[in-house]
């Protein structure tokens, strides 16, 4: 949503840099989730704030992970990939259950993978509820 706004004031990465001073490559890590904005210097974040004429906390609230939906069509399932607590999650609903996986920390290498790795984690967790349950009515059907 940050990288969105800045877009939407008619600014690049590298004039927002050039006119806060932040280090470009700092930036983009910034407003690509590689590194949460509670772990950036409060600096950072005032001077962003400053250049982009709104107030710290705004900036906060738009760095925030937008949303983003996976559908898994073949079991009806839609799971929703975003940022908590300075981790990827993936949430969504399955067997009458609302199911929250934690996909790994904020860095690099995971916002590279996020949306393959929550696809893998939900497909997993269908597998093994699926086998869990073929499991269980055969071992009903034995007894």
């Amino acid at each position: 949503m940050l990288k969105q706004f800045i877009k939407e004031q008619g600014l690049s990465l590298a004039k927002l840099a050039a006119k806060t001073g932040i280090p470009y490559s700092t930036l983009n890590d910034m407003v690509n989730h590689k590194i949460a904005m509670d772990n950036c210097k409060a600096g950072y974040v005032r001077r962003l704030a400053g250049a982009l004429e709104i107030p710290m906390e705004t900036v906060m609230n738009l760095n925030t992970m937008e949303t983003s939906s996976i559908e898994f069509l073949s079991k009806n399932v839609s799971a929703k990939l975003d940022v908590r607590r300075k981790a990827y999650h993936v949430t969504f609903h399955y067997q009458n259950q609302d199911v929250d996986l934690e996909l790994g920390p904020v860095n690099k290498a995971t916002t590279y993978y996020a949306r393959e790795m929550a696809r893998w984690a939900v497909e997993d967790y269908i597998a093994e509820a699926e086998w869990r349950e073929r499991r269980a009515l055969h071992s009903d059907a034995q007894e």
